[in-house]
């Protein structure tokens, strides 16, 4: 465990996240193991009975301190970026109850890798989605930053293609003008 400013972080409790069904009110709490940090979210639907969540996940929120400024502007703490990923989180619907995982006999969370670490370097951040497809699950492209490494800050612009094609280039949906 540890403290990052306002943040506990106590990975031995794993990751505690909260559904609210907005038409009934219930909650459902999920306990997903192993924990992730994240600040992110890139795009959130349902799909095939689960609340789906895209979003960069780091192993734990090393990134808060790395982020500091003492640590930017002080060459000898710079260090190389800690990684974090596009993931998927499958949460399972289950009509309610504060059981973790499989707890409750319904199936357990599950977190899925998306993009390309080839092209992200291993880091991804800061996600943009085109906003006609927010909330769909049929929606493509992920736009956000990654890193050419080693660099204690991010350093390249990346395009993962959630559709199960990694990074990517090229056409397909895009952000519409300012």
């Amino acid at each position: 465990g540890g403290s990052h400013g306002t943040l506990d972080w106590l990975p031995e409790r794993g990751t505690r996240v909260h559904v609210l069904d907005r038409r009934s009110g219930a909650v459902e709490v999920h306990v997903v193991q192993p924990p992730f940090f994240f600040f992110h979210v890139c795009n959130t639907f349902e799909a095939d009975g689960a609340v789906c969540v895209d979003l960069c996940a780091f192993d734990d929120p090393e990134i808060v301190s790395s982020l500091s400024l003492e640590r930017l502007t002080d060459d000898s703490q710079a260090r190389d970026l800690p990684r974090s990923r596009v993931v998927r989180l499958s949460l399972p619907r289950r009509g309610g109850g504060d059981g973790g995982g499989d707890a409750d006999g319904g199936a357990a969370p599950e977190l899925v890798p998306l993009d390309d670490v080839s092209v992200s370097g291993g880091f991804a951040d800061l996600p943009t989605i085109n906003p006609r497809v927010a909330g769909c699950a049929d929606y493509r492209f992920v736009y956000g930053i990654g890193a050419a490494r080693p660099t204690p800050v991010s350093n390249r612009l990346v395009k993962t293609d959630v559709a199960g094609g990694g990074g990517g280039r090229g056409g397909g949906e895009t952000l519409p003008p300012p």
